[in-house]
């Protein structure tokens, strides 16, 4: 009897294997940006004195439990924050008995958690394409990836993902406002950036007075008064001082002359790192990122045609705004409230792009951050400053004076050699931190002085008498 030909897989079955293979690809692609987030996090993360500051605080709490009020102090306006990140610094540190490795994993723990926030909020508002575009800038950039293995500050871009959705879904459904207020409160608990949502909750909230029920009122304000009932308790016994403090900000802004020029060029370099991070160095890679950019901001204005898109135009343009006119001293890692927003953006922007182009353009893209990713070479990660202080301890046999130039490596060195060597019985972080442990402090000035310095990447270090 004569065989048959096989019959040719019908559509459905066609249809079927490519979904299936889409499907794998897009697992694997997510376990490689869950690999780059985790991948020699101990090397990989940064100690330095912002985590040092938080880290001193949360010793306080651990060494004797007791209710704190406010945080760290913001940038240079002298606002404290709410202590909630104090209080899961020292949730963390107990659990590790000190060791701030599990800041390191806790923070890229967290970096993911973003990313998956970042795919699903993207995809309920705007669609599949764009979250898969948008997915692949955030998890690939190795400017983001950088951030994201940093302690300070890793809630900035989770919290704006949820309160750009949630005052979305709040014109639909007040309830939603619930959310949103609790998230207000907990932008006090974070960084200051997050405040610009402000602006967008206000109008949500008095767009939508008139469907807001008695009990939902309630339970908004009830929301915001319990996150940030700390901060308010601490203005209360100081006279409303901390609370003061952003509104003589807001009345500087601008009026620090050539702010604007100023800082303009550290916002678009800061952008334009998210798609190349070294592309400060190379003048025609820097142009053309940047007209990328520009060709971003300019699809944000023709996306105001729905709340979405006019919700995040409006959020950009404030912070880009405000960023340009700040009238203190700016930070790198205040843009990182843009990233995903900007991902977001660049997913629209791009959306339209033949098949082709697109997965030769975000290859490109992919390729060249993994390779930035893995060329680059951290000094100053958490197991060189480890190794260096406990090679070090070994010369100590005396009570010493920690010393360390400004800025070597971003600095923590106190709480490093307390926590991995011989901690100092006097340091140059006495005056900033020495609060937090001055029972700890010695009275007697040490003989010895410690002397850490960098040279050509290198720590050395020199011993005085």
């Amino acid at each position: 009897m004569e065989k048959l030909p096989p019959r040719p897989p019908s559509t459905s079955q066609v249809a079927q294997a490519r979904m299936n293979l889409k499907n794998i690809l897009i697992f694997l692609f997510f376990v490689l940006i869950v690999f780059l987030r985790f991948y020699q996090v101990p090397q990989g993360f940064i100690f330095d004195i912002d985590t040092e500051y938080q880290a001193f605080l949360a010793k306080t709490i651990i060494k004797d439990f007791h209710i704190i009020w406010v945080g760290v102090s913001a940038g240079s306006i002298g606002y404290y924050l709410g202590p909630g990140l104090v209080y899961l610094t020292a949730f963390l540190l107990f659990i590790s008995k000190g060791d701030p490795l599990s800041l390191a994993y806790f923070s890229a723990l967290v970096g993911t958690v973003t990313l998956l926030s970042l795919f699903f909020v993207t995809k309920k508002i705007f669609g599949n394409k764009v979250a898969y575009i948008a997915g692949v800038f955030y998890g690939f950039s190795a400017f983001i990836i950088y951030y994201d293995r940093k302690y300070w500050p890793i809630f900035i871009p989770l919290v704006g993902i949820w309160l750009f959705y949630s005052l979305i879904k709040a014109r639909k459904d007040t309830l939603w406002l619930i959310l949103s207020a609790v998230l207000i409160g907990i932008s006090f608990h974070v960084h200051l950036t997050l405040l610009i949502f402000f602006v967008p909750f206000f109008y949500t909230v008095f767009r939508k007075r008139k469907k807001i029920k008695s009990g939902t009122w309630i339970l908004i304000s009830f929301s915001y008064l319990v996150t940030t009932s700390p901060l308010l308790v601490f203005d209360f016994v100081h006279n409303f001082d901390n609370l003061l403090t952003p509104l003589k900000f807001i009345k500087n802004i601008g009026q620090t002359p050539g702010s604007f020029n100023l800082h303009l060029n550290p916002f678009l370099f800061g952008l334009n790192k998210i798609v190349f991070i070294d592309s400060p160095k190379y003048r025609f890679a820097n142009i053309i990122i940047t007209l990328f950019s520009i060709l971003i901001m300019a699809k944000l204005t023709v996306a105001k045609k729905n709340y979405p898109g006019k919700l995040l135009f409006a959020i950009v343009a404030l912070f880009s705004f405000l960023f340009c006119l700040y009238p203190g001293k700016i930070q790198e890692y205040y843009l990182v409230l843009l990233f995903p927003f900007w991902s977001m953006a660049a997913g629209l922007l791009l959306k339209k792009l033949k098949k082709n182009y697109l997965c030769i353009l975000l290859s490109v893209f992919i390729l060249t951050n993994l390779y930035s990713y893995f060329s680059q070479d951290n000094p100053h990660g958490l197991s060189t400053k480890k190794k260096f202080v406990e090679e070090t301890s070994r010369r100590l046999n005396e009570d010493y004076y920690l010393s360390f130039g400004n800025d070597v490596d971003y600095e923590g060195w106190r709480y490093l050699f307390e926590t991995y060597g011989k901690k100092p019985a006097q340091s140059q972080a006495d005056g900033m931190f020495g609060w937090t442990y001055h029972d700890e402090i010695s009275k007697t000035p040490p003989i010895y002085k410690l002397v850490i310095f960098s040279k050509q990447g290198v720590y050395k270090a020199n011993i005085y008498r």
